[in-house]
């Protein structure tokens, strides 16, 4: 993470925060983007960054397949398979596993 980075995120709410920038965040907010166009034809970084939200709010898959029924992306219909892709984007952010794609 880059010193002083920082970026102003609008929440699904209608609040606004500035927030640092982390680079796992990014890195899997980009790649569930490209994993939204390739199984879906969408590419709304909005809707990766809602996802990211539930996903690291939630502490296993069932949890995050539960807090999407449970939230305004219920009506995607997201599949069991697409979801353990999501959750396995999530969980190599985190970890650390997951790089910039080299140009």
């Amino acid at each position: 993470m880059e010193q002083g980075s920082k970026t102003l995120r609008f929440k699904s709410n209608g609040s606004a925060q500035v927030e640092e920038i982390d680079d796992s965040r990014t890195l899997a907010e980009n790649k569930i983007n490209e994993v939204l166009e390739v199984f879906m034809g969408i590419n709304d970084l909005e809707l990766a960054s809602q996802i990211w939200e539930l996903a690291v709010c939630s502490r296993n898959t069932m949890d995050f397949a539960e807090a999407i029924d449970n939230s305004s992306l219920e009506p995607f219909g997201f599949t069991d398979d697409f979801i353990i892709e999501l959750w396995g984007i999530v969980t190599d952010a985190k970890s650390g596993r997951l790089k910039k794609a080299k140009h």
